[in-house]
Order: structure tokens, then C-alpha cells, then sequence
């Protein structure tokens, strides 16, 4: 009999347990209804792109997101209840939300990123399921101020290369050329020039021309060392174009537009192109492959060949 009493008494206890249970799967203030229940909504939008999306944060290449990088999107609600939204992966990332909707009618909801960016540009995430949209995240590069700057040559038939690093007696350096339409400059110099310490040689690379370079901002400024060729300035006229300026061990300027400055089967093109340091002073790292002629002031000639340069330019 005791055993009897003990099972309906357990069996009574497990039902008022489940019951507890299912009373703590509900939602108050939400007219009864669990949250497994499903809600049902729609992206302002439609499948065209998600109506005033918003991404926090800053993307960064070889960086992972933090919490801080999350997209906020518009949603209409039509009946209340749970919610999943993930978009594809793209790049490295992705991103999810899951919640849960009280009310019906107009409602935002924060998707946040997960993931590393692989590279740097513009990536498109679409939201799955009926009635997803689409938004647009940007990645940018790394800031990286620890650039190795050098360069290196053959020139007539000797090799030459020279770095930048803080004990070596070089350095990287940049300038401006003008004031409206202007000539960008980039140099590696030993510290003590335009003294040449034995066993150095130096290097500066302008190009030009940037109009209107007072009105120009960062963007516009790097973007004028697009990839691709360039052809060499030939003066009297100055025109757009590249000037490359060596250095020799006595401290004699072989230049690429000194007389005659004819460059047969010369070549010069921006192969690479990073943004160096965002502040004080905008910079881009820049490298260069190149072949050319050299001249002196007496229209003397040194063949260059197998030309690399990777300088810093920067905007004031």
C-alpha cells in the first residue's frame, strides 16, 4: 500500500514539474504564446537591398571581428515570436542573429559578424530564406607602419639594393612638388645627404602629375597610384609621368629625364599600393617595377634593369 501511495505521489510531482516547465517556455506580455513558436516577417526590402542597413564596427583584413561589428537591418513583422537570420559567407565572415519578436509591425534586429576578413574591398551578404535582401560590407587593408621601404637594381651590370631600417644609415622620406597641379616624391637617402658614405647609393622615384591636389582627399590621392604602366616625363614639357633619380657612390644624379632622355624599351608600372599610416599625415606605400635609361648632366648613359622600389608618399 505504502508503494502504491509513493507512485501516485511521483506521479503527481512529475506532472507539476513539467507543467513549471512549460510555463518557463512562455513569453509575458506576449499574449500566450511560447517561444518556439515561429514568427513570421519580412526585410522591408523585399530581395533588393536591405533598407537602411547599418554596419558598426571597422573590418579589417587578417583581423577577426569583434563584437563591436555587427549590421542593423529594418524587418516587418507580421505575428510575433522567434526569429533566425544568417546571411552566407563571404571572405572570411559572416553574419547571424536569433531573438525573439513581442510586437508586430515595424522592428530592427542586429546581426553580428563572426569570422576573419581575408582581403580587403567590397563584399555583398545576402540573408537567406523568403524575402532576404542583401548589404554591402567594406574590409580595409591593414594599417601597417612597420613597412620594410628599399629598393634594388642592376645597373650596369652591378647589383644594388638598400633598406631602411633604423641602424642602417638610410631613410625613407617624401615630398611635394608645387602647389596646385603638383609632382609626388618618394625617397630612400642615406641619412648624412647629400653626402654619400662609401658603399651607398640612394634612390627617388616622382610622379606626377596630381591636379588640383588641394581639393584632393585620401581617397582621390591614392588612388592616383592605380595599378598599372606609366610612361617617363620628357621634358621641356612636364606631363604625366614617372622620374627616377639615382644616386651613385660619388654622389653623381643619374636621372631618367636628363638630355637626351630617350627610353627605348624602358618600362615603369605601380605594382602594389597600401595605405602606410592614416595619421598625422595620410601615407600610401607604394612599389614600383621598372627598366630604364640613366643619364647624367653630360648625357651620359647607365642602363637599369630589374628595377623594384617600395617608398612611402604622403599627402600634407
Amino acid at each position: 500500500m505504502k508503494k502504491n501511495v509513493l507512485i501516485v505521489f511521483l506521479a503527481a510531482f512529475a506532472s507539476l514539474f513539467f507543467i513549471s516547465c512549460e510555463k518557463e517556455y512562455s513569453c509575458e506580455g506576449c499574449g500566450g504564446v511560447l517561444i518556439t513558436d515561429a514568427a513570421t516577417f519580412s526585410f522591408n526590402s523585399g530581395s533588393a537591398g536591405c533598407t537602411g542597413a547599418v554596419a558598426s564596427g571597422v573590418f579589417v583584413a587578417g583581423t577577426v571581428v569583434t563584437t563591436a561589428n555587427t549590421v542593423l537591418l529594418n524587418v516587418m513583422v507580421d505575428s510575433v515570436g522567434t526569429y533566425t537570420v544568417s546571411t552566407n559567407s563571404v571572405n572570411g565572415i559572416s553574419f547571424a542573429a536569433t531573438g525573439f519578436f513581442t510586437s508586430s509591425g515595424p522592428q530592427t534586429i542586429t546581426l553580428r559578424a563572426s569570422g576573419t576578413p581575408v582581403t580587403a574591398g567590397d563584399f555583398n551578404f545576402t540573408i537567406g530564406g523568403t524575402g532576404g535582401c542583401s548589404f554591402t560590407i567594406t574590409v580595409v587593408p591593414v594599417i601597417d607602419n612597420n613597412f620594410t621601404y628599399y629598393f634594388e637594381a642592376t645597373i650596369d651590370g652591378v647589383f644594388y639594393r638598400e633598406t631602411v631600417t633604423t641602424t642602417n644609415g638610410n631613410e625613407a622620406g617624401y615630398g611635394i612638388l608645387g602647389t596646385d597641379d603638383v609632382i609626388l616624391s618618394s625617397s630612400i637617402l642615406p641619412t648624412s645627404f647629400p653626402n654619400i658614405p662609401a658603399g651607398k647609393s640612394g634612390m627617388q622615384v616622382n610622379k606626377g602629375l596630381l591636379y588640383n591636389y588641394p581639393t584632393r582627399n585620401n581617397t582621390e590621392f591614392k588612388t592616383f597610384f592605380n595599378l598599372g604602366d606609366y610612361s617617363y616625363m620628357n621634358p621641356p614639357s612636364i606631363s604625366d609621368g614617372a622620374i627616377i633619380s639615382w644616386f651613385d657612390q660619388n654622389g653623381t644624379e643619374w636621372r631618367t629625364d636628363n638630355a637626351p632622355a630617350t627610353q627605348p624599351g624602358s618600362s615603369f608600372a605601380v605594382v602594389l599600393v597600401e595605405e602606410a599610416a592614416l595619421s598625422p599625415v595620410y601615407t600610401v606605400a607604394i612599389t614600383f617595377n621598372f627598366n630604364c635609361k640613366l643619364y647624367d648632366s653630360n648625357g651620359n648613359v647607365k642602363s637599369l634593369t630589374g628595377g623594384i622600389y617600395k617608398g612611402v608618399f604622403g599627402k600634407e
